[in-house]
């Protein structure tokens, strides 16, 4: 009698040096804890009430759909944040045409433009190990990768689409629309 030797199972492996969501998260991560640590400290804001003021200083009279468009932030977290730079009196909540609108005070104003020293330093000191030509290919880059976020979103991979556990469910991944689009990728 002979035995099947099973083949072994090959798990796929990120590395992290290669995988480029990985290395996103990583300078990302590692720039917005130490940004939310600066600003709390030297301004009492954190990074989203920062990206917030930043929006609001390049584009004042601003819906909160307009700030969570921008930065790709949460409404809840948009709406937390300008609730407590309000509260600070440095964004001034008007309503018009039944729209919530907001923009910076004087106050919002004279401290974005400090935060704004602090982080463009910040940028420059990040950059500094490429050159001009580099750096201005890395924008581009980014920018174009930006652009694809919303396929990447799109996307539903077949075993996503396949899966039939409670969390499938919730998320809506069993039902039979998303079986169909499973079935016909390739």
């Amino acid at each position: 009698m002979t035995r099947e030797i099973a083949a072994p199972v090959i798990h796929p492996r990120l590395d992290g040096d290669q995988y480029v969501p990985a290395l996103l998260g990583v300078v990302n991560n590692r720039l917005v804890s130490g940004a939310s640590a600066l600003y709390l400290r030297h301004f009492g804001v954190g990074v989203n009430e920062w990206q917030v003021l930043s929006v609001l200083s390049n584009t004042p009279a601003s819906a909160t759909a307009h700030i969570c468009k921008t930065v790709a932030m949460h409404k809840t977290v948009a709406s937390r944040s300008l609730r407590e730079l309000e509260a600070k009196g440095l964004v001034r909540i008007e309503r018009v045409d039944g729209q919530r609108v907001m923009s910076l005070t004087d106050r919002g104003q004279v401290l974005h433009d400090q935060i704004a020293h602090v982080a463009l330093e910040r940028e420059r000191r990040l950059l500094a190990c490429f050159d001009g030509a580099e750096q201005a290919q890395l924008r581009e880059l980014l920018r174009r990768m930006r652009t694809q976020l919303d396929a990447v979103d799109a996307w539903t991979p077949a075993i996503a689409a396949q899966a039939t556990g409670p969390a499938a469910k919730r998320a809506g991944n069993n039902t039979p629309s998303r079986r169909r689009e499973a079935a016909e990728l390739p």
